[in-house]
């Protein structure tokens, strides 16, 4: 909780406020609150206070603060006038919040990728599959068709092909499964 004047001067802050942001109250009491805003956030943060001296309540506004040790916590802020001089607020420290949100884009934008990687793995996969597959039953239609009329080297030869074409088909297989298997631990 604190209690500030417009000219965006602390005048009193509860206890909760060291925990936050580090500092001993009476280091920040009497202070500018804008001294502590990040810079990023100074112009939202005039303006959402021109609204308050003006008389109007500030239902839900968040900006960073620095901190003692120099880093910057996300505060939200309820914000009411009190009178033409004096603003109540209530704020919160929503930094985690924020930071988990953050975390949670930015997994999404990788996990976004990996699914596109893997459709076009499979995508790939697939093709390389479908031509060993229509290789042999193209040869197998022409021992089924003409196997009256072929000599028995030609079948022969037709039936290594077939096993060649599927030992290779195999390999990619297990090949596929064992890649699989490392990458799902």
């Amino acid at each position: 909780l604190c209690i500030a004047d417009t000219s965006g001067k602390f005048r009193r802050l509860n206890k909760q406020w060291e925990y936050v942001l580090g500092y001993k109250l009476a280091d920040i009491e009497h202070v500018s609150f804008f001294d502590l805003i990040h810079p990023d956030d100074l112009q939202a943060t005039t303006d959402a206070f021109s609204t308050l001296r003006k008389g109007e309540m500030i239902p839900q506004f968040t900006n960073r603060y620095r901190t003692a040790s120099g880093e910057y916590r996300y505060i939200e802020w309820r914000s009411i006038p009190y009178s033409d001089t004096i603003v109540y607020a209530a704020a919160r420290d929503i930094t985690d919040r924020i930071e988990t949100e953050q975390r949670l884009r930015k997994n999404a934008e990788e996990l976004e990728k990996l699914i596109a990687t893997k459709d076009k793995f499979f995508s790939i996969v697939t093709h390389d599959l479908k031509s060993p597959f229509q290789g042999l039953i193209g040869l197998s239609d022409i021992l089924i068709e003409d196997f009256d009329q072929l000599p028995d080297d030609e079948k022969l030869k037709y039936i290594q092909n077939i096993s060649e074409l599927s030992q290779n088909t195999l390999k990619l297989l297990e090949n596929l499964l064992s890649w699989s298997r490392l990458n799902s631990g």
